[in-house]
């Protein structure tokens, strides 16, 4: 027979327990509760989510069920070592595993442990982060920070020293043929500005909150004149009208004209390249044109030639982009026109 105070009690405890539940529940993360001999107790919300099963497929079996097969055996023993000296363990203390999702696909998460006692016996509780999107965007800078590297060596290094070369023989060259003297000088001044050009570029790729500091039209030319240091095609460059671009949009079109100058100078044998900027009171518009060897749209797959890459970057930033190319020697000549038309407003943008 109970008496009041113990219905109190009990009362109490089950308000407690509702608390710690909701809690639980409500908790951005998935949160597992283990107990001493390797069982899960408890599974949230977050870990339905993240391990894609329904928390009555996970609760009373082991906790490894949610660890690929081959690192199990690994897991058992770190887990009981744990347990022979337990303690807190913060995320983020560099503790990085594979989780496995019900579909059988791997995933990287992060785990912190924290740890309670109920009835005389030890459980762990386990808040797991599914770390996917951030390992993605590490390796993304990676990979930019290897293809800058790249670029730096490929272009800037072999300029300077191609200019290191010509400025050596420059002397003497010029005491025998002072015509050809004063070729090589231009040539030499040609490779430093497209050097000084190429380190401007990369600096702004480096910082790239740069790339919205200065005019689009400015962008374009030191851009321009990495091309031509990079390639010997003649580029030009015309600008009409000027005006401040919402950030994306502008780093939208650097990113389209700077693959599309990729194209050019990998695909289509040009003498000649124009790119041509317009900036009025209702749009943007953005040309890119080549009087190279051109290609037939209907048999390049799309994710070709870059051509997906810009459409999705036009397609970021609300802007239409069309793709012309002509083969041959046709009437309408030959070459690619790459045309990119952003409606001003759209973004919140003022041209």
């Amino acid at each position: 027979m109970s008496v009041p105070g113990d219905d109190v009690r009990e009362v109490a405890l089950r308000e407690s327990e509702d608390r710690f539940r909701a809690l639980v529940e409500a908790a951005p993360v998935a949160i597992l509760i283990v107990g001493d001999d390797g069982r899960i107790a408890l599974a949230n919300a977050g870990a339905e989510s993240i391990f894609g099963h329904a928390r009555s497929e996970v609760v009373g079996r082991p906790v490894e069920i949610l660890i690929p097969s081959a690192a199990r055996a690994v897991h058992e023993r770190h887990r009981a070592a744990f347990l022979a000296a337990p303690r807190a363990r913060p995320m983020g203390s560099g503790m990085e595993l594979e989780g496995l999702h019900r579909d059988g696909r791997t995933m990287p998460i992060e785990v912190g442990l924290s740890i309670a006692q109920a009835q005389g016996r030890t459980q762990v509780i386990a808040f797991v982060t599914d770390i996917t999107a951030r390992k993605e965007a590490e390796h993304a800078v990676l990979d930019e920070r290897s293809r800058l590297a790249r670029d730096l060596h490929d272009a800037v290094t072999q300029s300077l020293f191609s200019a290191s070369l010509i400025a050596d023989v420059l002397p003497r060259l010029w005491e025998r043929d002072a015509a050809e003297g004063r070729r090589r000088l231009e040539e030499l001044r040609t490779l430093t500005r497209g050097a000084l050009a190429e380190m401007r570029i990369l600096l702004l790729e480096l910082r790239p909150g740069a790339l919205t500091e200065v005019p689009l039209a400015e962008l374009l030319r030191h851009v321009a004149d990495a091309s031509t240091n990079r390639t010997p095609i003649g580029l030009d460059l015309r600008v009409d009208g000027d005006g401040t671009l919402p950030p994306d949009v502008q780093i939208g079109l650097f990113r389209i004209v700077q693959e599309a100058l990729n194209n050019v100078a990998r695909h289509a044998n040009a003498r000649g390249v124009t790119i041509r900027l317009e900036q009025g009171s209702g749009h943007v518009a953005l040309e890119v044109a080549d009087d190279g060897v051109g290609f037939d749209p209907a048999s390049v797959d799309a994710s070709h030639l870059g051509l997906r890459i810009m459409r999705e970057r036009a397609e970021a930033i609300g802007a239409a982009i069309v793709v012309d190319s002509r083969c041959g020697d046709g009437a309408g000549g030959r070459g690619t026109r790459v045309a990119v038309r952003w409606p001003v407003g759209d973004a919140g943008g003022d041209a």
